[in-house]
């Protein structure tokens, strides 16, 4: 027997030359709520012998499925690697988060934010920065600069009066590409006898979703479609455990960073928000071979559902318009580290007024497609951008 308490799962980043060749180094231990459907699939056939004693003479395994998915819980960096397999994007922006004001004196207007000692050089339209001061944290994104001002979205917290003590940030970004990059997994079952271990390899991240319900964890899931299965008594060679990320899960209500549609933040009436994102992965089955012999990738995909208060008619008519807006939400610790998703172009797809019943709200529930942002703004022409800052 064996406890799901026991169960350890790691993994690790493959040689981008070989993909589905077992990653050797230190692999990350994985925080998850549960892999219910992770592991090798055999693919069955009957024989069609006809047997005089009406039997079935055989059952031949004719191939094998890698993959499946996890879910977990979403936090700030522990998924940093598989967030750029999710986007097939081969680095975080460079360079690293930077503090791009953090001495003399600073004047956030209403939607500006002045201090002669920026440094906007690196700083996108379209941008996420992070504002501090004292003990009150805010992003906004950037809308337009110049050599020592921001222009962004929404209006300035209250205790950011003008004046010295602000320090702000500018993330790491990354955003959709076409670069395949593939990872290894590995399950222990450490309560066993002699330990049991599971190697997945080639494992490229098929779909990633996040879903934020008020009150409630945020949680996300991970999709992934692989080359190669293993399962022994030994850990294989070269093969360590490397350290534990602190783990810290952002909950949907007071770890909000922001939540905007039409490039207006503070979409207050929201109950829940979904993305879910599709590679449209493919195994490439060959004759001699089981498994898949590599894998294809597909249309990058962009979906998810936005449930609000019907307070008015606004997104209604963009529905029924077929009108472009655009969606960002993300969630931030009280440290300061973040995740934000921001899709600069969607149209919704679906919804009408839900009158569910005598003493209820009426919600609207409307389903989303993110498209690429076409436009001559620096930064457009993708279809969804990850920022993330450390604490």
């Amino acid at each position: 027997m064996s406890d799901t308490n026991r169960v350890a799962l790691r993994f690790r980043k493959e040689a981008t030359a070989t993909p589905g060749t077992i990653a050797t180094g230190a692999y990350a231990p994985l925080a998850y709520t549960g892999t219910s459907d992770l592991g090798a699939t055999p693919e069955t056939v009957v024989s069609d012998i006809i047997r005089s004693d009406r039997q079935v003479s055989d059952l031949i395994k004719t191939n094998e499925s890698i993959g499946g998915s996890f879910d977990t819980e979403l936090a700030p960096e522990a998924f940093n690697d598989l967030l750029l397999g999710t986007l097939q994007a081969t680095a975080w922006s460079t360079p690293a988060q930077t503090n791009i004001a953090t001495s003399g004196t600073t004047a956030f207007t209403t939607t500006q934010i002045t201090n002669s000692s920026m440094t906007t050089t690196n700083v996108d339209i379209g941008d996420f920065v992070r504002v501090k001061k004292a003990l009150v944290t805010k992003f906004y994104r950037v809308t337009a600069k110049t050599s020592t001002s921001l222009t962004v979205q929404g209006t300035p917290n209250a205790s950011f009066a003008n004046g010295s003590g602000f320090t702000i940030t500018h993330g790491v970004k990354a955003n959709n590409n076409k670069v395949f990059s593939s990872f290894t997994f590995e399950r222990e079952y450490t309560d066993h006898a002699s330990p049991t271990f599971e190697y997945l390899s080639g494992l490229a991240v098929d779909s990633f979703s996040v879903s934020a319900s008020a009150s409630s964890i945020v949680t996300a899931s991970f999709g992934l479609v692989g080359m190669g299965h293993t399962s022994g008594t030994a850990r294989t060679g070269g093969v360590s455990t490397g350290s534990d990320v602190p783990f810290a899960p952002f909950n949907a209500s007071n770890n909000v960073a922001t939540i905007g549609e039409s490039g207006t933040p503070g979409l207050q009436v929201c109950t829940e928000v979904t993305m879910e994102v599709s590679n449209n992965l493919r195994e490439r089955n060959v004759v001699g071979s089981e498994g898949a012999s590599s894998i294809g990738s597909g249309e990058f995909n962009v979906t998810g559902q936005l449930s609000v208060y019907f307070e008015d008619n606004t997104l209604l008519n963009k529905l029924l318009t077929n009108e472009e807006t655009s969606l960002s939400f993300g969630f931030a610790n009280p440290d300061g580290s973040a995740l934000l998703f921001d899709m600069p172009a969607i149209k919704f797809s679906e919804g009408v007024p839900e009158i569910s019943g005598k003493n209820e709200d009426v919600m609207l529930n409307l389903g989303y497609q993110a498209i690429r942002k076409s436009g001559v703004t620096t930064g457009d022409g993708y279809t969804l951008q990850i920022t993330r800052f450390t604490a």
